[in-house]
Parts: C-alpha cells; sequence; structure tokens
C-alpha cells in the first residue's frame, strides 16, 4: 500500500509542476527603451497570433501614430511596411473574436486593432498599446 501511495503522490507531484507557465511575456525594444508586455490567456487567439508574428515579422517596425478620439484617447498604432509595398500593410490576416468583458482597455494594454466590420474581427497584425484609461459608457 505504502509504494501504492508514494507512485499516486509522485503523479500528482509531477502534474502540478508539469504544467506550463502562467502567462507568456514580449519586450518590445526600441531607441526610447524597453517595454515588457504580459500576453492575456484570456484571449488565446491574439496572444498565440502575437506570439507567432514576433519572431520576425514585426522586425523594423514603425510607431505609426498616435490617436486622439473619444474612443481611444491616447493610444500608439502599430504598423507594418512591407519593403516591396509602398502602402501599409492593413491586415494580413484577421482575427474573429468574441467580446470578452474581462479584457478590459486599460493603460498599458496592448489590443488588436480593427475597423468597423459586423464580425468584429480584428486585424491580424495590427496593435496598439493603451496609453489612457479608457472608460466604457452604457446607455440607458
Amino acid at each position: 500500500m505504502k509504494p501504492f501511495l508514494t507512485l499516486l503522490l509522485l503523479l500528482c507531484l509531477n502534474s502540478v509542476f508539469a504544467s506550463g507557465p502562467k502567462h507568456q511575456y514580449l519586450k518590445i525594444t526600441t531607441a526610447q527603451g524597453e517595454c515588457i508586455i504580459m500576453l492575456y490567456n484570456k484571449t488565446p487567439q491574439h496572444r498565440d497570433n502575437i506570439v507567432k508574428l514576433v519572431k520576425r515579422f514585426y522586425d523594423g517596425t514603425l510607431f505609426h501614430r498616435v490617436i486622439n478620439s473619444r474612443r481611444f484617447r491616447e493610444v500608439i498604432l502599430i504598423l507594418k511596411m512591407h519593403p516591396q509595398v509602398k502602402n501599409w500593410e492593413m491586415g494580413m490576416s484577421v482575427i474573429l473574436c468574441l467580446r470578452n468583458s474581462t479584457a478590459c482597455f486599460t493603460k498599458g494594454v496592448l489590443a488588436a486593432a480593427r475597423d468597423d466590420n459586423p464580425l468584429m474581427a480584428s486585424s491580424g497584425c495590427q496593435f496598439y498599446l493603451v496609453q489612457e484609461e479608457i472608460h466604457r459608457y452604457t446607455a440607458g
């Protein structure tokens, strides 16, 4: 009985310690400094897509513009310019996602850009960093 309990305990400990990291992190390096970003596990399509793209796609990327609007009060939109194309790449693919109320647009959040579209699809390669808290207003 004792060897069985020891084996069971070892299997339980192995499964606890064998789990992957709780979060993934990215580091953005610019001439102005570095920024560490924690990726949300609550948005797995976005997390997995950006992890795939950072391996080479974003090399030489330009911080394109600062947007001031009622909805986004200062966010930095990051776009990729392809050397062989004169226009800005406006999305290689789109990511379909459901609105996730727990993933908020608070200061420092990395979010996927999107145009108005009926599917609420996010761009496959554009994202922005929220620089100021975005307050959501409800009708009523």
